[in-house]
Protein backbone atom coordinates (compact mmCIF):
# COMPACT_ATOMS: atom_id res chain seq x y z
CA UNK A 1 0.00 0.00 0.00
CA UNK A 2 1.58 3.18 -0.57
CA UNK A 3 3.08 5.71 1.96
CA UNK A 4 0.88 8.35 1.20
CA UNK A 5 -2.34 5.73 1.90
CA UNK A 6 -1.10 4.40 4.92
CA UNK A 7 -0.67 8.51 6.05
CA UNK A 8 -3.93 9.49 5.68
CA UNK A 9 -5.82 6.52 7.10
CA UNK A 10 -3.56 7.02 10.16
CA UNK A 11 -4.63 10.51 10.31
CA UNK A 12 -8.56 10.35 9.55
CA UNK A 13 -8.77 7.34 11.88
CA UNK A 14 -7.61 10.43 14.80
CA UNK A 15 -9.83 12.22 13.32
CA UNK A 16 -12.92 9.84 13.35
CA UNK A 17 -11.88 8.69 16.98
CA UNK A 18 -11.48 12.93 18.25
CA UNK A 19 -15.08 13.29 16.58
CA UNK A 20 -16.80 9.48 17.60
CA UNK A 21 -18.40 11.01 20.58
CA UNK A 22 -20.96 12.04 17.35
CA UNK A 23 -21.30 8.87 15.72
CA UNK A 24 -21.54 6.56 19.13
CA UNK A 25 -25.48 8.03 19.04
CA UNK A 26 -24.69 8.93 22.86
CA UNK A 27 -26.93 7.77 24.91
CA UNK A 28 -29.17 4.80 24.31
CA UNK A 29 -32.95 6.09 24.90
CA UNK A 30 -35.71 4.39 25.91
CA UNK A 31 -38.90 3.30 23.09
CA UNK A 32 -41.17 5.29 25.81
CA UNK A 33 -41.81 8.53 25.06
CA UNK A 34 -42.22 11.26 27.44
CA UNK A 35 -46.29 12.49 28.43
CA UNK A 36 -46.47 15.82 26.84
CA UNK A 37 -45.32 18.56 29.56
CA UNK A 38 -43.05 16.20 31.21
CA UNK A 39 -39.37 17.09 30.81
CA UNK A 40 -36.08 14.82 31.12
CA UNK A 41 -32.54 16.05 32.29
CA UNK A 42 -29.88 13.45 32.10
CA UNK A 43 -26.51 12.87 32.32
CA UNK A 44 -23.96 10.26 30.98
CA UNK A 45 -20.75 8.62 31.44
CA UNK A 46 -19.05 6.48 28.82
CA UNK A 47 -15.68 4.53 27.48
CA UNK A 48 -14.97 3.41 23.99
CA UNK A 49 -12.73 0.98 22.71
CA UNK A 50 -11.70 2.10 19.13
CA UNK A 51 -10.73 -0.66 16.76
CA UNK A 52 -9.28 0.60 13.08
CA UNK A 53 -10.32 -2.16 10.38
CA UNK A 54 -8.35 -3.62 7.04
CA UNK A 55 -7.16 -1.13 4.59
CA UNK A 56 -8.45 -2.49 0.93
CA UNK A 57 -7.20 -0.58 -1.96
CA UNK A 58 -8.39 -0.69 -5.44
CA UNK A 59 -6.40 -0.25 -8.59
CA UNK A 60 -6.71 -0.29 -12.03
CA UNK A 61 -3.41 -0.96 -14.19
CA UNK A 62 -2.00 0.19 -16.94
CA UNK A 63 -3.52 -2.69 -19.21
CA UNK A 64 -6.75 -2.07 -17.65
CA UNK A 65 -7.07 -5.42 -14.72
CA UNK A 66 -7.81 -4.60 -11.40
CA UNK A 67 -5.78 -5.20 -8.69
CA UNK A 68 -7.27 -5.21 -4.90
CA UNK A 69 -4.66 -5.12 -2.04
CA UNK A 70 -5.53 -5.62 1.68
CA UNK A 71 -3.61 -4.51 4.27
CA UNK A 72 -4.87 -6.43 7.83
CA UNK A 73 -4.74 -4.00 10.72
CA UNK A 74 -1.49 -3.91 12.27
CA UNK A 75 -2.44 -0.86 14.82
CA UNK A 76 -4.27 -2.72 17.41
CA UNK A 77 -7.40 -1.14 19.52
CA UNK A 78 -7.61 1.75 22.20
CA UNK A 79 -10.07 2.48 25.16
CA UNK A 80 -10.78 6.16 25.53
CA UNK A 81 -12.93 7.19 28.85
CA UNK A 82 -15.34 10.34 28.27
CA UNK A 83 -14.17 12.00 31.68
CA UNK A 84 -16.80 14.73 31.20
CA UNK A 85 -20.26 13.90 30.86
CA UNK A 86 -22.16 14.50 28.22
CA UNK A 87 -25.68 16.79 29.20
CA UNK A 88 -29.11 15.94 27.11
CA UNK A 89 -32.62 16.85 27.74
CA UNK A 90 -35.75 15.89 26.21
CA UNK A 91 -39.33 17.35 26.62
CA UNK A 92 -42.86 15.67 25.62
CA UNK A 93 -44.76 18.04 23.20
CA UNK A 94 -47.46 15.72 22.13
CA UNK A 95 -49.16 12.39 22.06
CA UNK A 96 -46.18 9.76 21.59
CA UNK A 97 -43.43 12.59 20.37
CA UNK A 98 -40.92 14.22 21.94
CA UNK A 99 -37.97 16.40 20.88
CA UNK A 100 -34.73 17.21 22.59
CA UNK A 101 -31.35 16.84 22.22
CA UNK A 102 -27.63 16.24 24.10
CA UNK A 103 -24.30 18.43 24.00
CA UNK A 104 -20.85 16.38 24.94
CA UNK A 105 -17.93 19.55 25.50
CA UNK A 106 -15.48 16.50 25.91
CA UNK A 107 -16.49 15.15 22.78
CA UNK A 108 -16.90 18.24 20.88
CA UNK A 109 -20.44 17.09 19.40
CA UNK A 110 -24.30 18.55 19.60
CA UNK A 111 -26.96 16.32 18.70
CA UNK A 112 -30.93 17.44 18.37
CA UNK A 113 -33.47 14.51 17.82
CA UNK A 114 -37.07 13.97 17.85
CA UNK A 115 -38.65 10.51 19.00
CA UNK A 116 -42.18 9.38 17.71
CA UNK A 117 -43.30 6.26 19.57
CA UNK A 118 -45.51 4.03 16.46
CA UNK A 119 -46.29 1.25 18.77
CA UNK A 120 -47.80 0.80 22.21
CA UNK A 121 -49.14 -2.89 23.18
CA UNK A 122 -48.65 -5.67 25.68
CA UNK A 123 -45.68 -3.77 27.10
CA UNK A 124 -43.59 -3.48 23.72
CA UNK A 125 -42.71 0.09 22.69
CA UNK A 126 -41.53 0.90 18.85
CA UNK A 127 -40.06 3.87 18.19
CA UNK A 128 -38.10 6.33 15.62
CA UNK A 129 -35.37 8.21 16.82
CA UNK A 130 -34.01 10.88 13.64
CA UNK A 131 -30.62 12.36 15.13
CA UNK A 132 -28.59 15.22 13.33
CA UNK A 133 -24.89 15.63 15.18
CA UNK A 134 -22.42 18.40 14.56
CA UNK A 135 -18.61 18.81 15.61
CA UNK A 136 -16.14 21.17 15.07
CA UNK A 137 -12.75 20.09 15.26
CA UNK A 138 -10.07 23.08 14.67
CA UNK A 139 -10.10 23.43 10.88
CA UNK A 140 -13.11 20.61 10.22
CA UNK A 141 -16.53 20.06 11.06
CA UNK A 142 -18.32 16.61 11.29
CA UNK A 143 -22.39 16.11 9.96
CA UNK A 144 -23.75 13.09 11.65
CA UNK A 145 -27.31 11.95 10.19
CA UNK A 146 -28.27 9.07 11.91
CA UNK A 147 -32.09 6.88 12.35
CA UNK A 148 -32.05 4.47 15.32
CA UNK A 149 -35.04 2.23 15.61
CA UNK A 150 -35.91 1.65 19.24
CA UNK A 151 -37.74 -1.08 21.16
CA UNK A 152 -38.16 -1.51 24.70
CA UNK A 153 -40.02 -4.22 26.25
CA UNK A 154 -41.49 -3.44 30.11
CA UNK A 155 -41.30 -6.80 32.33
CA UNK A 156 -42.51 -4.35 35.14
CA UNK A 157 -43.09 -0.35 35.31
CA UNK A 158 -39.67 -0.20 37.03
CA UNK A 159 -37.69 -2.68 34.85
CA UNK A 160 -37.20 -2.50 30.86
CA UNK A 161 -34.96 -3.99 28.58
CA UNK A 162 -33.85 -1.39 25.34
CA UNK A 163 -33.12 -2.34 22.24
CA UNK A 164 -31.57 -0.34 19.20
CA UNK A 165 -30.69 -0.33 15.49
CA UNK A 166 -29.34 2.06 13.60
CA UNK A 167 -27.84 3.31 10.26
CA UNK A 168 -26.56 6.45 9.15
CA UNK A 169 -23.95 8.88 7.17
CA UNK A 170 -21.36 11.02 8.39
CA UNK A 171 -19.56 13.72 6.28
CA UNK A 172 -16.52 15.57 7.32
CA UNK A 173 -15.78 19.06 5.28
CA UNK A 174 -13.19 21.88 5.86
CA UNK A 175 -15.07 24.86 8.10
CA UNK A 176 -14.64 27.45 5.84
CA UNK A 177 -15.83 26.76 1.94
CA UNK A 178 -13.75 29.98 1.25
CA UNK A 179 -10.54 29.28 1.85
CA UNK A 180 -8.13 25.89 0.64
CA UNK A 181 -6.49 23.74 3.22
CA UNK A 182 -4.47 20.87 2.00
CA UNK A 183 -4.35 19.22 5.42
CA UNK A 184 -8.48 20.24 5.67
CA UNK A 185 -8.67 18.17 2.31
CA UNK A 186 -6.96 15.31 3.71
CA UNK A 187 -9.36 15.30 6.27
CA UNK A 188 -12.55 15.60 4.51
CA UNK A 189 -14.30 12.54 3.53
CA UNK A 190 -17.43 10.54 3.98
CA UNK A 191 -19.50 7.67 4.13
CA UNK A 192 -21.94 5.20 6.49
CA UNK A 193 -22.24 3.99 9.57
CA UNK A 194 -24.22 1.15 10.90
CA UNK A 195 -24.80 -0.22 14.40
CA UNK A 196 -26.87 -1.17 17.56
CA UNK A 197 -26.96 -0.92 20.98
CA UNK A 198 -28.78 -3.22 24.17
CA UNK A 199 -29.65 -1.82 27.75
CA UNK A 200 -31.63 -1.80 30.57
CA UNK A 201 -33.65 0.61 32.08
CA UNK A 202 -34.60 0.97 35.98
CA UNK A 203 -37.15 3.73 36.57
CA UNK A 204 -38.79 5.26 39.68
CA UNK A 205 -41.21 7.75 39.79
CA UNK A 206 -38.73 10.72 39.21
CA UNK A 207 -35.63 9.33 37.89
CA UNK A 208 -34.20 6.61 35.50
CA UNK A 209 -30.89 4.74 34.96
CA UNK A 210 -29.77 3.34 32.16
CA UNK A 211 -26.72 1.15 31.67
CA UNK A 212 -25.56 -0.05 28.03
CA UNK A 213 -23.33 -1.03 25.42
CA UNK A 214 -23.11 0.42 21.87
CA UNK A 215 -21.52 -0.88 18.91
CA UNK A 216 -20.85 1.31 15.72
CA UNK A 217 -19.07 0.82 12.65
CA UNK A 218 -17.73 3.53 10.39
CA UNK A 219 -16.82 3.20 6.83
CA UNK A 220 -14.92 5.81 4.74
CA UNK A 221 -14.26 5.49 1.39
CA UNK A 222 -12.07 7.70 -1.23
CA UNK A 223 -10.07 8.37 -4.26
CA UNK A 224 -6.43 8.30 -4.34
CA UNK A 225 -3.65 8.67 -7.22
CA UNK A 226 -1.52 6.14 -7.35
CA UNK A 227 1.74 6.05 -9.22
CA UNK A 228 3.72 2.55 -10.16
CA UNK A 229 7.10 1.80 -9.45
CA UNK A 230 8.69 2.94 -12.33
CA UNK A 231 6.48 6.10 -12.31
CA UNK A 232 5.43 5.33 -15.90
CA UNK A 233 1.43 5.79 -15.82
CA UNK A 234 -0.61 6.36 -12.37
CA UNK A 235 -4.18 5.79 -11.96
CA UNK A 236 -7.24 6.31 -9.97
CA UNK A 237 -7.23 3.55 -7.01
CA UNK A 238 -10.40 3.31 -5.10
CA UNK A 239 -9.40 2.85 -1.05
CA UNK A 240 -11.52 2.11 1.98
CA UNK A 241 -11.33 1.49 5.71
CA UNK A 242 -13.31 0.72 8.78
CA UNK A 243 -13.49 1.73 12.39
CA UNK A 244 -15.26 0.00 14.87
CA UNK A 245 -16.27 1.67 18.68
CA UNK A 246 -17.33 -0.13 21.19
CA UNK A 247 -19.12 2.13 23.95
CA UNK A 248 -19.81 1.24 27.30
CA UNK A 249 -22.17 3.98 29.04
CA UNK A 250 -24.24 4.73 32.14
CA UNK A 251 -27.44 7.61 31.66
CA UNK A 252 -28.63 8.94 34.69
CA UNK A 253 -32.22 10.83 34.27
CA UNK A 254 -34.57 13.15 36.59
CA UNK A 255 -38.31 13.64 34.97
CA UNK A 256 -39.63 17.33 35.71
CA UNK A 257 -42.87 18.39 35.37
CA UNK A 258 -44.44 15.83 37.59
CA UNK A 259 -45.92 18.22 39.80
CA UNK A 260 -47.95 19.91 37.06
CA UNK A 261 -49.18 16.77 35.73
CA UNK A 262 -50.10 15.10 38.74
CA UNK A 263 -52.24 19.00 39.28
CA UNK A 264 -54.18 18.41 35.74
CA UNK A 265 -55.39 14.83 36.67
CA UNK A 266 -56.84 16.41 40.06
CA UNK A 267 -58.37 18.50 38.10
CA UNK A 268 -59.66 16.13 35.52
CA UNK A 269 -61.30 14.23 38.35
CA UNK A 270 -62.49 17.51 39.85
CA UNK A 271 -64.31 17.91 36.64
CA UNK A 272 -65.63 14.49 36.34
CA UNK A 273 -67.07 14.44 39.88
CA UNK A 274 -68.99 18.08 39.14
CA UNK A 275 -70.16 16.43 35.93
CA UNK A 276 -71.26 13.33 37.65
CA UNK A 277 -73.32 15.60 40.46
CA UNK A 278 -74.86 18.07 37.70
CA UNK A 279 -76.49 14.73 36.17
CA UNK A 280 -77.02 13.79 39.37
CA UNK A 281 -79.31 17.04 40.62
CA UNK A 282 -80.61 17.72 36.81
CA UNK A 283 -82.24 13.79 37.50
CA UNK A 284 -83.40 14.78 40.36
CA UNK A 285 -85.34 17.89 39.20
CA UNK A 286 -89.47 17.35 38.43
Amino acid sequence: MPMKTMWKCAIATSLLMSLSGCLTGGTLRSAKTLDKGIGEWGIGWTATKYDTGDVTVKVTDSKGAVQTTTTPNSAGSIVVPNILPEVNYHLGVADNLEIGGRASLAALTFEADAKYRFYQGNGLHLAVNPTIGYSPYIFVQMVQLTLPVLATYEFTPNFSVMLGLKGGYWIVSQMSSSSSNSLAGTFSGSGPSVGGAIGVEFRGRTFALRPFVDITRIFENYKATVTDSTGAYSSTADESFGLTLTTFGIAVSWFTGLELEKLDKMDDKLDRIEHKIDDQNKSKQP
